[in-house]
């Protein structure tokens, strides 16, 4: 298996694959002078002698990077130096006199959109916000300025400048699409996409990311689970950081209710709604007072914390019930309150911490009785062991709330 991946992989996971026998990593260096000239020599074979001047051009601006090479190659085209045709190329050496030469690759790829026709411009635009991957289906809906992409370039018009982009070499199509009744394309290289997406308006960015949020949503169906990072993801890149949560929840409560088959993937939901609440801090200041954004971080890390106990993650689970505690106290949501010193008892139980088990149990107790009626004397004495009987229900309670199955089970017992 061949994994290819930028030098930032190692940046954020310095140690990836080390003391794996069968891992091997290799560098991939820049073209060295000499394979640089074989590259252009290749993609100018059709040139019957490639000018000197032009191939050193090309090669001491490229510095080793092959991309950089092909792409400025593009320009060359789109300028009227290289004159592609079927049979043989020509080049046009006086005009290689007149070319200012782009100093980076972001500029050679600005270059090559600026040399786009408007409605190819807008398209891969549109494109490039859908994201490296994109649909001609969606593209189909996005609106600009309250008119559809279909009043500036017509529906067979959004098919032939697909095709008039693939001839640029700037995007591919691919045989089989994620979506029913679409077509599945990609860009030639996830630079590319980056520059082109950098080249949108920032005001045209939030709207366009808003309708594809709401295009995937549709077009997905039932597969919420599969898609729902990347519906959040163009939620939260919109300004709507809320509805990003909320999705994210969503899908994160289908997966929990297919426990214990998809608990791993019921965490990641959660805490990726988690993790919002706290990079879009400001954004979520804007819309909701501070005692409503504890009831939505109250609906995060409750379930978060039963899933992490689930899963016998007792440190996260711990952590996560003390967040719950505090943000329960703030509220005077009792119920809530009930639930954290519950966890809290068991995962103290797990660790064989009698005394804190205990202290939490206590604190479960006197919570309890604020929620519901007191026994009574003779009642509460016929049972030695009521205080247990509440844990052994608590925790139940809980189980059930990760477990759906666990009342099924229980019913037998």
């Amino acid at each position: 298996m061949i994994c290819l991946a930028r030098p930032i992989l190692y940046e954020k996971r310095p140690l990836w694959g080390e003391g794996q026998e069968c891992h091997t990593l290799v560098d991939l260096r820049p073209l060295s002078t000499r394979d640089s000239r074989q590259l252009v020599r290749e993609i100018l074979h059709r040139v019957e002698t490639v000018p000197d001047t032009l191939r050193d051009l090309i090669v001491s601006n490229a510095e080793g990077n092959p991309f950089y090479l092909e792409e400025l190659i593009q320009v060359m085209i789109a300028d009227g130096i290289i004159f592609p045709n079927d049979q043989q190329w020509s080049v046009a050496m006086d005009r290689l006199a007149q070319m200012r030469v782009p100093p980076t690759l972001t500029g050679v790829l600005q270059a090559r959109l600026d040399a786009l026709t408007p409605e190819e411009r807008t398209l891969i635009q549109q494109a490039a916000v859908i994201g490296t991957t994109f649909w001609d289906g969606t593209l189909r809906t996005l609106r600009v300025t309250g008119q559809t992409i279909e009043s500036a370039v017509s529906v067979s018009d959004v098919t032939g400048t697909l095709a008039s982009l693939r001839q640029h070499g700037m995007i591919y199509s691919r045989e089989k699409s994620t979506f029913a009744e679409t077509r599945e394309y990609t860009f030639k290289h996830a630079i590319l996409r980056d520059v082109t997406y950098e080249s949108v308006l920032k005001k045209a960015r939030r709207s366009y990311h808003h309708q594809i949020a709401e295009w995937l949503i549709k077009a997905c169906g039932d597969r919420v689970i599969e898609y729902a990072s990347l519906v959040a993801e163009h939620y939260r890149s919109a300004g709507e950081v809320i509805l990003a949560i909320n999705y994210l929840c969503e899908a994160g409560l289908r997966a929990r209710l297919a426990y214990p088959s998809m608990l791993n993937e019921s965490i990641g939901f959660y805490q990726q709604a988690f993790e919002l609440t706290s990079t879009q801090k400001v954004e979520l200041a804007f819309h909701l007072s501070e005692p409503e954004i504890k009831e939505l971080l109250v609906s995060i890390i409750r379930p978060l914390a039963k899933l992490h106990l689930a899963s016998h993650n007792y440190d996260s689970a711990d952590g996560l019930f003390k967040m719950v505690l505090a943000l329960a106290e703030d509220l005077r949501n009792y119920l809530v309150l009930s639930e954290a010193y519950s966890g809290l008892s068991v995962v103290a139980q797990t660790r064989n911490d009698q005394a804190t088990a205990g202290h939490y149990h206590a604190l479960w107790l006197k919570t309890m009785s604020r929620l519901r009626p007191k026994p009574s004397k003779p009642e509460k004495a016929a049972s030695p062991s009521f205080g247990q009987a509440l844990t052994n229900e608590a925790i139940r309670n809980l189980m059930r709330q990760i477990d759906p199955s666990s009342t099924h089970s229980e019913s037998q017992d």
